[in-house]
């Protein structure tokens, strides 16, 4: 391969970096948010339960995400849903990670906490049971 051309692939590849600093960097995880992979507790607008061990969220930037439990945190009755602000970062919860979440049901009145594993964003509204901008 000619140098040129060896110099043309490597700015090529080069080019295609996206993140802009080491993974944890403050440049990383706002690009993480711009693109969706990060939401604030306090953006989340809606929440559906689907079963014991998944519900989903809305946020106002109209990203949807899957709170995965690993135990029966979503019970039937959830009247309220709520992810705090996250602890370790001013940038919010990202795909991947774990979180609390505090539910409220009707039955009991007594709020529960439990640990939830965030995927997404979800694409499909069928999926979520809720209206996403990605559809």
């Amino acid at each position: 391969m000619s140098s040129k051309r060896l110099l043309i692939v490597v700015a090529m590849l080069l080019g295609s970096c996206t993140v802009a600093g080491p993974p944890g960097s403050l440049e990383a995880r706002q690009l993480l948010v711009q693109t969706g992979q990060c939401f604030r507790g306090e953006e989340v607008n809606n929440f559906n339960v689907k079963d014991a061990r998944n519900a989903y969220v809305a946020t106002r930037r109209g990203y949807v995400y899957r709170l995965e439990s690993a135990g029966d945190c979503f019970g039937e009755g959830v009247i309220s849903l709520s992810v705090p602000h996250h602890r370790l970062s001013s940038q919010g919860i990202c795909v991947g990670e774990e979180t609390a979440v505090y539910i409220a049901q009707w039955r009991g009145g007594i709020g529960q906490q439990c640990v939830a594993r965030v995927s997404g964003p979800i694409r499909d509204s069928r999926v979520s049971g809720l209206w996403s901008r990605q559809n």
